[in-house]
């Protein structure tokens, strides 16, 4: 044996400084390929959204939602009474700040996963917006909707108190279990006196795994106080200093007779639970144990016997692999679990002193947390994909799947938000709400005009970068198209003319960031026809600024007419809309965008039989296909590791050039204006030219960014999935 004592303990800032937090966020399924994007994503992902539109059980069955919850907090306790602050040391003089918070509810999630699989996400409310028990039910009935169970941690008791009593009022409840964690101090008080390897933070991991197989709904506060009057009483005993999994074993099997004997259980939801078993606590036991012996893929089903991927289509295929996996993200911590090591780090007195760092300085939140790396996808559901409203809660695969593109195009941890607000107030109001949790946030599928609005509205309200994908996403990528066929046709900009059929939300982005780079003689048409300065009807406030900036000729008349004499036309409308007369009257090589998804304008063949010399589509099976994939992951890793404060006009062009150069003279020809969507150097260079135009203009207040660190950074991420500091020494 070895004499000397090894010291094995390692400071948790050391460590947190080093992994910048303790999770990531991870796709649960391979992606190698066009279609394995196409599963994941579009043109797949359509009939998952569908099938849950018809009936939304099936979210439990086909996204994360069945296995994840929120740990959230609005710091109402930590900034109120010393009394009620975790924090030991005293923060006289000091205003609790709303980033200081994270370190809890990250260690948290870090734990969860690793003690019983749930997929925990860390979530900030801002302190100064949430005034009162009734604006938190507000906003966690909001938010709810993408989780199963809310986490109410550092909200102080009284307000903790009437959130209880509200919610019990509800006229309908929603579907989510909800559990008051203030207890953990005291919680691991008495457990110092056990011999176990257990913390709080295992107790609320058991009561989460049962309610979450249970489909337990409403208040859990009642299976806590269970559990703990179990424990006191030694009933579940755990003095004999057994191992954390035995000891794990008697806390959810008490707990599982609990939920069964006070039928707390929701039976309605058995068909949605693994591999279709009853719902019992044989289910409930084996399922954590399969966790632990086989780990995260213990629960992806197997192929259905008979069932050959090959014989089936894309959409088939698509819902059989979102079904197998329960969604396609999940929580993955960065440490490795040891329930001792665990426990001695996690100790409240080393919690309490990062957030107190954090409180002195929040900007150390992005060194010393998750929120460094860590963004939402938010949607409303009102303009999913091609598919039109069919409610936040279908749209689901849909941003599940775009965090899959923002994690393998950029390492960035995407988290999903889907609220079901059809008011713009309100939805504005909820966003600004949870910001604090991000360091960026993606606005998807809002319908349009309402976008513009909610867009404009927190850009100038939050702080933190807000991008709204399908206005300024599409926009970058048909920039860089457009560049290509532009040099491919032997044309300039601002001699051709270009013609828009469609006025929503791409659109318009499109239409302003096209004129802005230098194609002037641009016309955007909407189902009306023609948009020009003071025409009478089918106008809003937004269509008149394009009018401002457009159809300078006021030329009028419908699509058809507006097309003669065109060199492109950009669809972002609907299926079938471009009709393959309307190409004929083009100028000679036109140049045919037909962007809608999944059925777009036109398709390729007709487009060309109609005598198209350039054609592009938003699908993956067709050649150019015009991907906001390749835009947005190398643009958010710019805006997060530059820090910079909001995404420009000039930030978007750089990325479209950047696009569009990938592209060498030698390889561009009418099949190939746009690189593969799954060309991962793509994110290395839009990253790497946006960073360079950020600090060049001064864009952000930070000064000290490697430019080259920047570029190997994600380099590190596609080699060794790890992100490192881009900081200079």
């Amino acid at each position: 044996m070895c004499a000397n004592k090894i010291d094995l303990d390692i400071p948790l800032e050391t460590i947190l400084r080093k992994n910048h937090g303790l999770f990531d966020i991870q796709i649960k399924v391979t992606i190698r390929d066009t279609e394995g994007l196409s599963l994941a994503y579009t043109p797949g992902v359509a009939t998952p959204c569908l099938e849950i539109q018809k009936e939304l059980g099936k979210a439990y069955e086909q996204t994360n939602k069945g296995n994840s919850i929120l740990v959230l907090t609005d710091s109402s306790k930590f900034a109120g009474d010393k009394k009620c602050c975790y924090i030991k040391k005293t923060v006289d003089g000091k205003t609790w700040n709303n980033n200081a918070s994270m370190i809890y509810l990250e260690s948290f999630t870090a734990y969860y996963k690793h003690a019983t699989n749930i997929d925990a996400y860390p979530m900030i409310l801002d302190l100064a917006l949430i005034k009162d028990a009734e604006t938190l039910l507000e906003t966690v009935n909001a938010v709810a909707l993408s989780y199963s169970g809310v986490e109410l941690f550092g909200v102080c008791p009284e307000r903790v108190e009437e959130f209880k009593k509200l919610f019990e009022k509800l006229p309908t409840k929603p579907e989510y279990a909800f559990l008051d964690t203030n207890k953990k101090v005291e919680i691991d008080e008495m457990l110092s006196k056990k011999n176990t390897l257990l913390t709080s933070n295992a107790i609320m991991a058991a009561i989460w795994r049962v309610a979450l197989d249970c489909h337990v709904f409403g208040n859990l506060g009642p299976i806590l106080d269970y559990a703990l009057e179990q424990i006191n009483k030694d009933k579940i005993d755990l003095t004999k200093g057994a191992d954390f999994e035995s000891d794990m074993v008697q806390l959810v099997t008490q707990i599982t007779e609990f939920v069964f004997d006070k039928k707390l259980q929701c039976d309605k939801y058995e068909k949605y639970n693994w591999k279709k078993l009853p719902l019992n606590k044989d289910y409930v036991l084996s399922k954590l144990n399969h966790y632990w012996i086989y780990g995260n893929k213990a629960w992806v089903e197997d192929i259905p016997k008979g069932y050959y991927m090959h014989k089936h289509k894309i959409p088939e295929n698509s819902v059989l692999m979102h079904v197998r996996n329960r969604g396609v993200i999940e929580i993955l911590p960065k440490l490795r679990f040891c329930p001792k090591r665990y426990k001695t780090l996690f100790t409240w007195e080393n919690l309490d002193g990062i957030a107190e760092k954090i409180n002195n300085d929040p900007s150390l939140v992005f060194e010393l947390t998750c929120k460094n790396n860590y963004g939402a996808i938010v949607t409303n559901g009102t303009a999913v994909l091609g598919l039109g409203d069919i409610g936040a809660l279908a749209g689901m695969p849909v941003m599940e799947g775009k965090s899959v593109l923002f994690k393998y195009f950029g390492g960035t941890n995407i988290a999903v938000v889907c609220i079901q607000e059809k008011n713009n107030p309100k939805l504005i109001s909820i966003i600004q709400r949870i910001a604090p949790s991000f360091a960026i946030i993606n606005l998807e599928d809002i319908k349009g005009p309402d976008c513009f609005e909610v867009e404009t509205k927190l850009i100038e309200t939050v702080d933190c970068p807000m991008f709204h994908d399908d206005q300024h996403g599409t926009a970058c990528v048909v920039l860089a198209g457009l560049i290509n066929a532009t040099k491919l046709r032997g044309s300039k900009p601002e001699e051709m003319k270009v013609v828009m059929n469609g006025a929503g939300a791409a659109g318009i982005a499109v239409s302003s960031l096209l004129v802005g780079y230098g194609y002037k003689n641009f016309i955007v048409c909407d189902t009306k026809g023609a948009i020009y300065k003071g025409r009478p009807e089918g106008m809003n406030p937004f269509k008149e600024k394009l009018a401002e900036i457009t159809n300078k000729n006021c030329e009028k008349g419908k699509l058809s007419e507006i097309l003669k004499g065109a060199d492109v036309v950009i669809g972002l409308s609907g299926p079938n809309t471009i009709k393959k007369e309307d190409i004929k009257q083009m100028n000679p090589k036109p140049i045919v965008f037909a962007l809608a998804n999944p059925t777009p304008e036109i398709f390729p063949d007709d487009a060309k039989e109609a005598g198209a010399y350039i054609v592009a589509t938003g699908r993956s099976d067709f050649p150019n296909q015009v991907n906001n994939s390749l835009v947005f992951p190398g643009l958010f890793r710019a805006t997060v590791d530059t820090r910079a404060p909001k995404i420009t006009m000039e930030m978007k062009i750089a990325a479209g050039e950047a696009i569009a150069n990938l592209v060498s003279p030698q390889e561009l020809r009418p099949e190939y204006i746009m690189p593969n969507a799954l060309n991962v150097s793509t994110s290395v260079i839009v990253a790497t030219d946006v960073a360079k135009l950020v600090m060049e203009k001064g864009l952000t207040n930070k000064k000290n960014i490697d430019i080259d660190k920047l570029r190997e950074n994600i380099h590190s991420f596609f080699i060794d999935n790890r992100l490192t500091d881009v900081d200079k020494e």
